[in-house]
């Protein structure tokens, strides 16, 4: 089984792929499996539905304890070292300010972003039709891709962490799992990758 050492999952489609690949055991196995040069994944899943927090940090701490009860399983150090899988969960929206559409659009905010993203402000996108009145994201951007990848770049030029988690320090294959019919994941799926 060759796997990409890093996954990204993007948005509701996108995170739901990537749970079920994470829920399957025999891919569990496939990666876990002893040998001399063991496999390792981390998969990072982003999203902005800040309603869904709480359920897919349960459902990501049922995966790790089902990789570690693996894991030990299968430990056998005559055949070599048992493979690592790294879950790792990033709300796009948990360390920017998002009150109100100022946040976003202000004369405040646009130069912070734009700047934050090597951008020029007159290419800033955003217009008010984008925009729900109180920033609502508890499921989401809900299909507004543009307000999507303006959450993204916020984030990017206001959130250090993010940088982390997208970031990759050296070569090597990735994959990115993300929906097309709705906002956060059609929305960031090409910043995401060009980053």
């Amino acid at each position: 089984m060759n796997f990409p050492e890093r996954i990204f999952t993007i948005g509701g489609a996108g995170k739901e792929i990537g749970f079920t690949l994470l829920e399957t055991e025999w891919v569990i196995k496939g990666i876990l499996k002893p040998r001399p040069n063991p496999q390792s994944l981390r998969v990072t899943i982003i999203d902005s539905a800040e309603g869904e927090q709480n359920d897919d940090r349960q459902r990501v701490a049922e995966i790790e304890n089902r990789i570690n009860e693996l894991e030990a399983e299968m430990r056998d150090p005559e055949v070599g070292r048992t493979g690592s899988i790294d879950v790792e969960y990033k709300l796009v929206t948990e360390n920017i300010q998002l009150n109100s559409s100022n946040d976003l659009m202000g004369e405040d905010a646009v130069p912070r972003i734009t700047s934050g993203n090597g951008m020029d402000e007159n290419n800033w996108w955003l217009q008010n039709e984008y925009i729900n009145e109180n920033l609502d994201f508890a499921k989401g951007v809900v299909r507004k891709r543009g307000l999507g990848k303006a959450i993204y770049y916020k984030s990017y030029a206001e959130d250090d962490s993010i940088n982390s988690y997208i970031d990759l320090p050296e070569k090597g294959k990735v994959a990115v799992l993300a929906g097309l019919g709705g906002g956060t994941g059609s929305g960031i799926l090409l910043d995401l990758v060009e980053h």
